[in-house]
């Protein structure tokens, strides 16, 4: 499936569009029970979709912005879709789809039951 970025005339090959209610339900609400981790852009938490499939969802912080800047960080996000939409090897986790709605930006991976990097190869 092909789905057209909005605001844009990028395709996102593979990708779904969720919309936010989907991932509420997937993470009972972005619920500390089901986050599994935290970086400088935003917090993972574990989700379960309607159909059972495990993902890993990415919340973005919403970085407080001019409507000039909250444009391009849009254009960014949506590019960074397209690219890692497009990224397929055997050592990174599969981008299974976004969610741009409102002022949430969101990311849906596969969800690795191994953990993160660091856990496999340092024991963190």
């Amino acid at each position: 499936n092909d789905v057209v970025c909005p605001k844009t005339l990028y395709f996102i090959t593979g990708s779904v569009k969720f919309y936010l209610s989907q991932l509420v339900d997937a993470t009972e609400n972005f619920s500390d029970g089901n986050k599994i981790g935290q970086g400088s852009f935003g917090c993972v938490y574990k989700g379960q979709l309607h159909d059972g499939l495990e993902v890993a969802v990415k919340r973005c912080f919403e970085l407080p912005c001019s409507r000039n800047q909250m444009d391009f960080q849009d254009l960014e996000f949506q590019n960074e879709i397209c690219f890692l939409g497009k990224l397929q090897h055997t050592n990174v986790v599969k981008l299974l789809g976004y969610c741009i709605q409102g002022t949430e930006r969101i990311l849906v991976y596969e969800y690795m039951l191994i953990g993160s990097v660091d856990t496999f190869i340092f024991g963190m």
